[in-house]
């Protein structure tokens, strides 16, 4: 695997590719509902990355990225994610294009500190 697709796809405690993906609001981390959890529960409900007070609200799975794991990284995942429904092509291109906006944001958020507006409005 290639050094960007490992950071990509890597839970940031653990460096393994996600499971069962979580994502921090504050910070649009993302990391294994298992590690997330654990560090939580050791660190005083503060996020690994950006250490703003975690709520139990403020931590989501992210199914859709599961999905995008399995796609990219089918060795690497013991259950392959199913789709819900068939997607179309235009719907796929659309969802791609919202995850590179999503990587857009939280790579300037973390550069900036500021919570941006998608490039794509």
């Amino acid at each position: 695997m290639s050094q960007d697709a490992q950071s990509l796809y890597s839970c940031k405690l653990c460096n393994e590719v996600l499971k069962k993906t979580q994502m921090t609001i504050c910070c649009l981390s993302r990391y294994c509902e298992s590690c997330i959890t654990d560090y939580v529960k050791a660190n005083s409900k503060q996020c690994p990355s950006c250490q703003k007070t975690i709520s139990d609200g403020s931590i989501r799975a992210d199914t859709h990225f599961d999905s995008l794991i399995a796609l990219n990284l089918p060795k690497h995942v013991q259950v392959k994610a199913e789709p819900e429904n068939p997607k179309s092509d235009e719907s796929v291109v659309s969802y791609l294009i919202m995850i590179d906006d999503g990587f857009y944001k939280q790579k300037l958020y973390l550069e900036t500190g500021n919570h941006l507006e998608s490039r794509f409005n």
